[in-house]
C-alpha cells in the first residue's frame, strides 16, 4: 500500500550537504551591516586582548584590596563621566547620522561641553567620593577624576564622530588603541618599581587617558576635518536636545559601573576587588555584543527619525545576540576555575562568583539592543525612565544582600537587575517596532 506522506518527484535531484550549506548561508545577512559588525568585532575583540591582559597584570600587582579600591573608586567616577559634553556627543552622532553636512557645525560645541562639563564633573566627583570613601586617599581620587572623568570622554566623543559618518573601523579603533595604552602604562610601572600601589599606579594611569584622549582627537581632525572657526557655543536648544541623551547614558552606564561602587561601599575593598574581577571577566566575554549594537546604531537612527522599518534586521540582531550571550555564558562558567590561575591564589572566591555572574551575559546584551531601540525611536526618556528603575533595583538589593552574603549577594544584585532592565526594556521595544512598522506602512498607502 503506497505511502499518503511526501514523495519525492520523479527525475527530482536531492540535495547534498554542501547545497544544503549554500542555501542556509544564503539567508544570513548581508550588506554593510555585516562588515561593519565584523570590522567593529576584529577591534573589540583586540580592545578584549588588552583589557584582559590589564586585567590580569593589575589584579596581581594591586592585590586584591588595591584593585577593589581602583574598581570601585573608578566605577563612581564612569558613571558620573556619563554627563560629560552633557550628552552632546550622542546628539552629534544622532544629527550626523541623519544630515552627515551638519558635523562642522556641531563638533567645535561638543568639544567646549566636554571640557567645561569634565571640569565641573570632576569636581563633583571629589566631594562624593570622599564622603563614600573616607579611607581612600584624597590623591588617589583626584587622579582618578582627572582620567576618568576629564580625559577619557574625549575618547568617547571621537568614537561617536566617527561612527556618525559610518567610519566603524575607525571607531570602535580608538577604545582598543586606549586599552592597549592603558596596558602600556601598567607595564611601565610594574617594570619601573615605582612602588606606592594604586596610589603610585594611578599617576601612570592618568598619563595613558591623557594620551588616548590626544590620539582620538587627532584621528577626528586628520579624517573628518571639522571646521574648528564655527560657533563653539552650544545653543539651549542644543541642551535641551543633548541633556535627555546624557541622562540616557549616564542610566545605562550606572549599570555597569555603580555596582563596584556599592559593594566598596557596603563590603568594603576586599570583596569589591573579588566581585570586580568577577564581573570584569563577564564584561570583557560580552564586548562582541556591543560590536553588533554599535554597528546597527547609525542605521536605527536613520529608520527610527525617518519612519523606516526593521526589515528583518532587528529578528536577526535579537537572534545574533541570544546566541552568543548564550554561548559566552557557557564560556564564562567554563573558563571560571582557572581564574585563580590567572589572577592569584588571592582571587579563589571569585572563580565561585563567575558561576552566577555568567547569567548576567544574555540579559545584559538584550537589554543593551533593547536600549539602543528606544533611543534611536525617539523614546530616550523611557530608557532613562527604565534604566533609573534598575538602579533603584540595584541599589535597594545591594544594601538587602551585599553586606550579609558579600560576593555571592553582589552577583544576585547584578543578575536580579540587569535581568529586570532586559525584559522590561523589550517589553516597550516590541510596541515601539511594531508602531514604526504601521506608521511606515500608512505612509507609504498614502503615496500610492
Amino acid at each position: 500500500m503506497a505511502c499518503s506522506g511526501w514523495r519525492k518527484p520523479e527525475g527530482a535531484a536531492v540535495p547534498d550537504l554542501r547545497t544544503r550549506l549554500i542555501s542556509v548561508l544564503r539567508k544570513v545577512p548581508r550588506g554593510r551591516v555585516a562588515r561593519d559588525t565584523v570590522l567593529v568585532l576584529a577591534w573589540q575583540l583586540c580592545r578584549m586582548a588588552a583589557l584582559a591582559a590589564w586585567v590580569v597584570l593589575a589584579a596581581r600587582s594591586l592585590g586584591v584590596e588595591g584593585y577593589g579600591v581602583f574598581a570601585g573608586v573608578a566605577g563612581l567616577a564612569t558613571a558620573l563621566a556619563g554627563f560629560s559634553g552633557l550628552g552632546m556627543g550622542y546628539l552629534t552622532y544622532r544629527e550626523v547620522a541623519l544630515r552627515p553636512e551638519c558635523f562642522n557645525g556641531y563638533w567645535p560645541k561638543t568639544m567646549v561641553s566636554y571640557l567645561a562639563s569634565g571640569a565641573v564633573l570632576g569636581v563633583c566627583l571629589a566631594f562624593v567620593a570622599f564622603a563614600m570613601f573616607p579611607e581612600v586617599p584624597a590623591a588617589s581620587i583626584w587622579l582618578i577624576a582627572l582620567s576618568e572623568v576629564l580625559a577619557y570622554p574625549f575618547v568617547s566623543a571621537s568614537a561617536y564622530a566617527l561612527a556618525a559618518h559610518e567610519r566603524l573601523g575607525w571607531s570602535a579603533a580608538l577604545p582598543a588603541l586606549a586599552g592597549a595604552v592603558r596596558l602600556l602604562a601598567l607595564l611601565v610601572f610594574m617594570a619601573s618599581g615605582a612602588g606606592g600601589g594604586v596610589g603610585g599606579y594611578l599617576w601612570f594611569h592618568l598619563g595613558s587617558s591623557m594620551i588616548a584622549a590626544t590620539v582620538s582627537l587627532m584621528a577626528v581632525r586628520l579624517l573628518l576635518k571639522p571646521d574648528s572657526s564655527l560657533a563653539a557655543i552650544p545653543s539651549w536648544r542644543d541642551l535641551r536636545e543633548s541633556l535627555p541623551f546624557s541622562a540616557v547614558w549616564f542610566t545605562g552606564i550606572a549599570m555597569t559601573s555603580l555596582d563596584k561602587a556599592l559593594v566598596l561601599r557596603l563590603a568594603g575593598p576586599e570583596v569589591s576587588g573579588l566581585y570586580a574581577a568577577a564581573h570584569r571577566l563577564a564584561s570583557l566575554v560580552a564586548l562582541p555584543m556591543d560590536s553588533l549594537v554599535m554597528a546597527m546604531t547609525p542605521r536605527m537612527f536613520r529608520r527610527g527619525g525617518l519612519g523606516g522599518s526593521d526589515n528583518g534586521l532587528m529578528r536577526h540582531s535579537v537572534a545574533a545576540i541570544l546566541a552568543f550571550g548564550l554561548v559566552a555564558a557557557l564560556l564564562v562558567f567554563v573558563i571560571a576555575p582557572f581564574l585563580p590561575w590567572l589572577l592569584g591564589s588571592d582571587y579563589r572566591a571569585a572563580a565561585d562568583a563567575v558561576h552566577g555572574i555568567a547569567l548576567m551575559i544574555p540579559f545584559y546584551g538584550l537589554r543593551q539592543l533593547g536600549g539602543h531601540v528606544l533611543v534611536t525611536y525617539d523614546r530616550r526618556m523611557t530608557r532613562v525612565a527604565i534604566d533609573a528603575g534598575a538602579l533603584v533595583l540595584m541599589a535597594l538589593t545591594a544594601v538587602w544582600w551585599v553586606p550579609s552574603h558579600g560576593v555571592a549577594g553582589a552577583v544576585a544584585m547584578i543578575v536580579c537587575a540587569e535581568a529586570f532592565l532586559a525584559t522590561l526594556t523589550w517589553c516597550l521595544a516590541v510596541p515601539t517596532i511594531r508602531r514604526a512598522v504601521k506608521r511606515m506602512a500608512v505612509n507609504q498607502r498614502g503615496l500610492r
